[in-house]
């Protein structure tokens, strides 16, 4: 297999625009290597603004180039818990876009704002709806005695009810995946999709967690290899588009967390006191949620087996990004929308295609707009929220060096 070398970029879709020539090859049973193509000429229309792609969600693929899609910060009081994890909850949500909501979770330690440009370039085709965890960016920490993932999990689907959503791809990287998963397994009507970004979940994941929970003291080497990857993601982060921006951001969450670390405590012990998540894998995949699990090879905390344990377990799918670590989604900032893109082609696309279908509507010709009629309740605060559409302006469009990655069916 030929790796990218650092200047590496998203990878593009395998249901390329019109004028790209993809480069695919195989690497062993079940699963393919896609090589970016060259970017088209910026007048060339993408062939799937025109004509049908076969089992893809084309209402919302019609909208697929362009800049990133400016968000609104907004912060939402979420009434109290019926089931006991808290009171009412200040929480702070990103919000822009149009059409299908996707709800997205951050990692440990961070916040949506970090995330921003990945978020403005998925709000081309959906309406991102972000969403700070519990003691996280703008949003206020849980109770004492509610400092588990349940609670964090709850956190999110009752703030998803205040805001009127009532179907979504939901999304989450790190611990957000294993807050995502927990989400839908306690609720799986809610979710039309679900994508997970080297999730802390698995069998394996689970298995580790209950070796520090005997012998606490290896959780320093554990913290030593994530400090390592960020490092390398400090260290490379001139490969990256809106560089600056980024370094801005990570400098004062950083600082945040200097003045503040007791706030990172909580969210550490629910991952190491948290239930198996095996279980509540398991649940999602009995529930037929169509599950697409996406792990950066490189990754030091999260591995291989953890990866293909969760993709097992929710019956789902692997997709193996290369030469990336565990931050990967924030070493460029185009690969988590190019390849949820690609995956519009396929079985994600399918998914949303045949939840528009339950409401009686022919993906075929509704409009992207269409799923905001059907997908949120009557006067959705999220659709009251949302700021009038507008892309970012003078945003630098990124080059397109090499890229790899590899799909795994289940």
């Amino acid at each position: 297999m030929v790796k990218p070398g650092r200047n590496r970029s998203p990878l593009l879709s395998h249901c390329p625009p019109a004028g790209l020539a993809a480069t695919t090859g195989t690497t062993g049973p079940g699963t393919t290597l896609t090589r970016a193509p060259q970017p088209a000429p910026r007048d060339a229309v993408p062939s799937y603004c025109t004509v049908d792609v076969a089992a893809g969600a084309n209402w919302a693929l019609r909208d697929s180039d362009g800049p990133p899609v400016r968000l609104k910060s907004v912060v939402v009081h979420v009434p109290a818990c019926p089931r006991g994890y808290h009171g009412q909850h200040r929480v702070k949500v990103r919000i822009g876009g149009s059409g299908f909501p996707l709800v997205i979770a951050h990692g440990y330690t961070s916040h949506s704002r970090v995330y921003l440009l990945v978020l403005g370039l998925l709000a081309r085709w959906f309406k991102v709806i972000a969403i700070d965890l519990a003691g996280h960016g703008g949003t206020a920490a849980l109770p004492r005695r509610q400092q588990r993932t349940a609670a964090y999990a709850d956190l999110l689907l009752c703030t998803m009810d205040h805001l009127g959503i009532e179907k979504a791809v939901m999304v989450g990287h790190s611990l957000g995946g294993r807050v995502a998963a927990e989400a839908v397994s306690m609720q799986p009507t809610k979710a039309a999709a679900l994508l997970l970004a080297n999730p802390t979940t698995g069998s394996f994941w689970d298995q580790r967690v209950h070796r520090l929970r005997r012998h606490p003291g290896a959780v320093f080497p554990l913290i030593g290899r994530l400090l390592n990857d960020t490092t390398h993601l400090v260290m490379n982060i001139d490969t990256t588009d809106q560089s600056a921006t980024l370094l801005r951001l990570g400098r004062e969450m950083f600082l945040s967390h200097v003045r503040a670390p007791w706030r990172l405590a909580p969210a550490g012990l629910a991952m190491l006191t948290a239930a198996p998540s095996g279980p509540i894998l398991a649940k999602v995949g009995q529930a037929g949620v169509q599950t697409v699990v996406i792990w950066g090879e490189a990754d030091p905390v999260v591995t291989r087996a953890d990866a293909r344990s969760t993709a097992d377990l929710t019956r789902g799918e692997l997709i193996v990004v290369v030469d990336s670590g565990h931050s990967w989604p924030l070493a460029d900032r185009r690969t988590l929308p190019d390849i949820v893109r690609s995956e519009l082609g396929g079985h994600l696309g399918q998914a949303l295609d045949d939840c528009l279908g339950t409401f009686g509507l022919d993906a075929a010709t509704a409009g992207k707009n269409a799923a905001e009629t059907v997908c949120y309740r009557r006067n959705s605060l999220a659709v009251r929220l949302t700021p009038p559409f507008a892309y970012w302006q003078g945003h630098r469009q990124s080059s397109h060096p090499l890229v790899l990655w590899q799909r795994h069916p289940h």
